[in-house]
């Protein structure tokens, strides 16, 4: 760790930017970079002597900058997509289940799943993008694809 303490300036400026990147607050920002070192610090026997620092650093502020949004957010997929299909159809009286519709999200290919569960918990396309590893054309249209494939599973409900 001695790399993390001799290099702390010039590593703690990119995870700043970064933090700030992705929490648009600057307050927030410091806060998530403060708990990435405290992290980093706690676990330091994890790290392997001869690897990417900066590399395994982002990877600790982007994991602890994710949960603590699902933390924030506690929204359950199938409650979010339960309420905008119902809106989506306009019939409060739809017989739909959240049984039918995990039913029908699990049924989606893995990829798919996965980008649309992001989704449906508040993150953004560029957001998904960043941490599914695919480009902002594909996360665009694995949602879309994804929307209009539940759509027609659930088409039933909709009368």
């Amino acid at each position: 760790m001695k790399t993390l303490y001799n290099n702390i300036e010039q590593i703690q400026g990119k995870l700043k930017n970064y933090a700030l990147k992705l929490t648009g607050n600057p307050d927030d920002a410091n806060d998530l970079v403060q708990e990435t070192f405290l992290k980093a610090i706690t676990n330091e026997s994890k790290f392997a002597e001869n690897s990417n620092l900066d590399g395994w650093l982002m990877t600790i502020l982007k994991n602890s900058f994710i949960n603590k949004y699902r933390k924030d957010k506690k929204i359950s997929y199938s409650d979010d997509f339960l309420s905008y299909y119902k809106a989506f159809h306009n019939n409060p009286e739809s017989e739909i289940t959240l049984k039918d519709i995990n039913e029908s999200i699990n049924g989606l290919e893995s990829d798919h799943r996965i980008t649309f569960d992001l989704f449906t918990k508040g993150y953004k396309y560029h957001e998904i993008s960043e941490i599914t590893n695919v480009p902002l054309g594909t996360v665009k249209s694995r949602i879309f694809f994804s929307r209009k494939k539940l759509s027609e599973k659930l088409a039933d409900y909709a009368n």
